[in-house]
């Protein structure tokens, strides 16, 4: 499961994961900024986008109540979700 800012977004139930890990490269690349995907750990998503993408404390901020907060609000399930949950449920 992904926390993001205060949303919950399964990342079993969508591609939540690759979609803000390609927008967070992105950004960092229209930023100019040094990339390495190998510095840092996962305590939280803004650690490591600060991590890897070398985001300052004003870009990050623009990039999760800008760039994250749409995609969160626009992000789409995946395949047969609704079967899989209804599945799921049955089994108890």
């Amino acid at each position: 499961v992904i926390y993001v800012n205060r949303n919950h977004i399964d990342g079993t139930l969508t591609d939540i994961n690759d979609v803000l890990n390609n927008a967070a490269y992105n950004y960092a690349k229209f930023l100019g900024k040094q990339i390495d995907i190998h510095r840092g750990s996962i305590q939280s998503f803004e650690k490591l986008y600060k991590d890897y993408y070398s985001f300052s404390d004003s870009e990050l901020k623009c990039f999760m109540l800008n760039i994250q907060e749409k995609i969160i609000k626009n992000i789409m399930p995946r395949d047969n979700v609704k079967e899989t949950i209804l599945k799921l449920k049955n089994k108890g």
